[in-house]
């Protein structure tokens, strides 16, 4: 039913580790989130794309030695427009992302 109690910790300590890089990078503030939306501040844009690029080279650095596999799923027009309506909404309504939302909770 669960996982083994050394997996829940890794992903503990990942979760927070995810959170501290957030509140680091600030990127858990209403106020920066908000500067993305108006084109005045680009430091979300900035942390995503460095998170792809580290994420990339690290998902394919697994692939390569074995320990991962890529399963690419097929393109599901009306799940994706469901979810980023989804996502939309609750991004209008919340002001916050999903991680930088958890991470800003965390923060005060």
């Amino acid at each position: 039913m669960f996982d083994s109690p050394e997996r829940l910790l890794l992903g503990l300590f990942t979760g927070i580790l995810f959170g501290i890089l957030l509140q680091k990078g600030r990127v858990a503030k209403f106020s920066v989130i908000v500067g993305q939306f108006i084109l005045k501040d680009w430091t979300v844009a900035k942390v995503m794309g460095t998170a792809i690029a580290v994420g990339s080279v690290g998902v394919y650095a697994l692939v390569i030695s074995g320990h991962a596999t890529l399963h690419i799923k097929p393109f599901l027009l009306g799940g994706v427009l469901l979810g980023g309506v989804c996502f939309g909404i609750g991004m209008a309504v919340y002001g916050y992302c999903p991680g930088t939302g958890v991470a800003a909770c965390g923060e005060g």
